[in-house]
């Protein structure tokens, strides 16, 4: 496979995961209990699915403990953080401004990434960055609009924003020696092992339709969404897989509008549509770029 044809097929990986993981906003709004509990439960889900897989496909897991243990430990443990201020950021403001939240990461990424990895600076990707944040301060609401509650929603959507970035430059190191599946596999399972004692401690009703959400959110977001996105961090630089993701408040607010009848207004569409514009533009940037998939 050419040099082209592999970039195409990891854009395609990488689209699909971000689409995947666009539905974590409409499903955590269909479920009552706790955050952390969700989460618990997610990640459990998750490293069985993973699990079955590898298994499946006769894919090992083992792993260099000695060389990769702590980058996994630490990546899974802010892979959680990540997860846990989304949720509970959904439970004080909307899938949109807490999905626009997150989404600062691919310009804390483009910052952090050539700090981090001793990588040069891309100026294409400081440039897209800032667009980015651009499109992002367009859709957020004016401060005259934000009540305390939207307030404390958007400081945990923008702490998510930091561990996601952080995770995904601490993932990408890892990618060079774990299979994307092995690595879903140990950070799910990382990430239950931290949250079981709140299993024996928080009790919550859930009814058939909150298992079905638990359920995809585990199996379509969690196992089958991270992987293609960690797939794409293998073939990308951290920076570049961010700014491409920025298209995931855009599918947020469309499972939103689908399922939850949360209309967006015009500044939320302006705001997107400038973002997608960048998306699209970077897509086909990457595309046409021979050698952007490491050997």
């Amino acid at each position: 496979m050419n040099s082209k044809s592999q970039n195409f097929k990891s854009l395609l990986e990488l689209n699909l995961g971000i689409i995947f993981i666009s539905t974590s906003g409409v499903l955590g709004k269909f479920i009552t209990m706790s955050s952390t509990l969700v989460i618990f439960y997610r990640s459990i889900i998750g490293m069985m699915a993973m699990g079955f897989f590898c298994m499946l496909l006769k894919k090992s897991v083992r792993i260099n403990w000695k060389r990769d243990g702590k980058p996994l430990i630490l990546s899974a443990i802010l892979m959680g953080a990540h997860w846990l201020t989304y949720f509970y950021a959904l439970d004080f403001t909307t899938i949109a401004i807490a999905m626009l939240c997150i989404y600062v990461h691919p310009a804390i990424t483009t910052i952090l990434e050539p700090i981090m990895l001793k990588v040069p600076w891309k100026g294409i990707d400081l440039i897209l960055g800032g667009l980015v944040l651009f499109g992002i301060v367009i859709m957020v609401p004016p401060l005259g609009e934000i009540t305390n509650t939207s307030a404390l929603g958007i400081t945990l959507g923008l702490g998510s924003a930091v561990c996601y970035s952080l995770r995904n430059i601490v993932v990408r190191r890892l990618t060079n020696t774990i299979d994307s599946s092995s690595l879903m596999f140990y950070q799910t399972g990382i990430v239950a092992l931290f949250l079981s004692p709140f299993f024996f401690t928080m009790s919550s009703p859930v009814g058939t339709n909150e298992w079905l959400a638990i359920i995809a959110l585990g199996i379509c977001t969690s196992a089958i969404g991270h992987t293609l996105y960690v797939q794409g961090l293998k073939a990308f630089r951290a920076s570049t897989v961010g700014i491409l993701s920025s298209i995931l408040p855009v599918y947020g607010i469309l499972w939103g509008y689908l399922f939850l009848s949360e209309v967006p207004d015009l500044r939320t569409i302006i705001g997107g549509s400038f973002i997608l514009g960048v998306v699209v533009f970077k897509s086909l940037f990457n595309a046409t770029k021979k050698t952007t998939v490491k050997k």
